[in-house]
């Protein structure tokens, strides 16, 4: 059953990221009920599931997004290239996005610690993009996605993501996410692991200096 993003009301441009998050929900939804499609879009990785933000943004009217951008980076092992994860624009709404993922066995505490880790990993990578290659505001992304062995797997992994969206909602510094449980029927189980879901959460960051 879909279940609509929740995105704060001080979460900077909030209407752009709730219909944004709209639209990639939809997204993971049908892939799920699509003919031939007997599995879930976040198995693959973060690629997959930064590739449908970027789908999600040219699905609102007039928004567009492009995404494994060339840029040159400045860091703490020196300067060279690479690339970024994903613009997306909307109006006079437009954001830069670093995406990561967690694949989550740990209970509530744990799994709050690496989330600020991986959060912290992409705000560090939206840094040294060049100024050049920045679009409007930088926003890190880190998708959640909960893995338990046996029966009871499934019901933890629900858990896993139900606390840690509880959790997000009543932060100081806020947190949009958006979560996603498989379609009733479609396969979640692999090599006795659960996989019943993912939750994506967002923070904003702010732009430094770099060249």
């Amino acid at each position: 059953m879909f279940q609509p993003p929740h995105v704060p009301d001080n979460f900077p441009q909030r209407t752009f990221w709730e219909n944004l998050l709209i639209k990639w929900l939809e997204l993971l939804e049908g892939y799920e009920v699509g003919d031939d499609k007997p599995d879930v879009a976040y198995w693959y990785g973060e690629r997959p599931l930064t590739g449908l933000l970027g789908v999600a943004g040219w699905l609102l009217q007039d928004g567009w997004s492009l995404e494994e951008f060339s840029t040159k980076r400045k860091s703490k092992a020196g300067k060279g290239t690479g690339r970024g994860d994903l613009w997306i624009g909307h109006g006079t709404s437009e954001v830069t996005v670093e995406a990561k993922i967690y694949w989550v066995r740990e209970k509530l505490p744990t799994t709050v610690r690496y989330l600020k880790k991986k959060l912290d990993e992409a705000a560090e990578q939206l840094q040294a993009v060049s100024k050049k290659n920045r679009v409007g505001s930088p926003v890190s992304v880190c998708y959640v996605v909960p893995w338990y062995d046996g029966k009871e797997g499934k019901g933890k992994g629900i858990e896993a993501i139900t606390e840690l969206e509880a959790w997000a909602s009543v932060q100081e510094n806020p947190l949009a996410t958006a979560k996603h449980f498989a379609a009733s029927g479609v396969k979640t189980e692999s090599k006795g692991s659960e996989y019943p879901g993912v939750l994506l959460v967002a923070r904003q960051e702010k732009w430094g200096e770099t060249e």
